[in-house]
């Protein structure tokens, strides 16, 4: 906010705040903030596991139920944890399961696909989006590969994940879980689900694959086969 100590300003722009300080006035396009005096410091909530974190939003109901089908499910309650945690949106995952169509409980039941994305958006050190430094940090870096990296805007701030098969941008800010520096964890929200340089989304639960023309020149081959059969009975 823009505050302003001279009494002698012009009074249609200014006015007088009750610690005698001037603030620009709201109406005037020149200042568009104002300053509200409130009884206490706000205190954000203390969070001591991630299932704590759900609640606080109302577009990662998808992910909670990947985690809590998991062999990562424990997680949800564990205070101890220390690390990040990457949450795909509702809609991350919806469009997820379209492009391979499946439903939820397909994916879920494919538990080769679940622990391959686990794995990457869940991961060790602890970070926050504003400890990043500006430009390409490596996350995970696996016997010399890059699995996973951040890259902050300069300018902006915004953050990007990028992994071997796709990029998501966070949204919003990230979440504190216990004390961070150390012995905490954080928990991001991002707006596509990231995938692996190979993807196996499951295995033995998805669709059907569509069956092939030779397939179905068999089957009419052997029904009309069927029905000479009958005619001779």
């Amino acid at each position: 906010p823009h505050l302003l100590r001279d009494r002698n300003r012009d009074r249609d722009r200014d006015r007088d705040c009750v610690f005698g300080c001037t603030c620009g006035d709201t109406r005037s396009g020149s200042y568009r903030s104002a300053i509200h005096l409130i009884s206490q410091a706000l205190v954000p909530p203390v969070l001591k596991s991630p299932r704590q974190v759900f609640p606080l939003r109302k577009d990662i109901g998808i992910f909670l139920s990947v985690l809590g089908n998991s062999s990562f499910a424990s997680l949800l309650d564990n205070q101890q944890f220390v690390g990040t945690i990457l949450a795909p949106t509702d809609a991350a995952f919806a469009a997820l399961l379209k492009q391979y169509n499946y439903t939820l409980e397909q994916f879920i039941a494919g538990s080769s696909g679940v622990d391959q994305l686990l794995n990457l958006h869940i991961f060790k050190p602890v970070l926050t989006l504003a400890g990043l430094a500006n430009g390409l940090t490596n996350i995970t870096v696996t016997e010399g590969v890059v699995i996973l990296k951040a890259n902050k805007s300069s300018s902006s701030g915004s953050v990007k994940f990028i992994s071997q098969g796709g990029s998501a941008t966070v949204v919003g800010s990230d979440y504190y879980i216990n004390a961070v520096g150390g012995t905490g964890a954080t928990f991001i929200a991002i707006d596509t689900v990231l995938l692996p340089l190979q993807f196996d989304i499951g295995s033995g639960s998805g669709p059907q694959a569509a069956p092939t023309s030779l397939t179905l020149l068999l089957c009419a081959v052997f029904a009309v086969s069927v029905l000479r059969l009958f005619e001779k009975l």
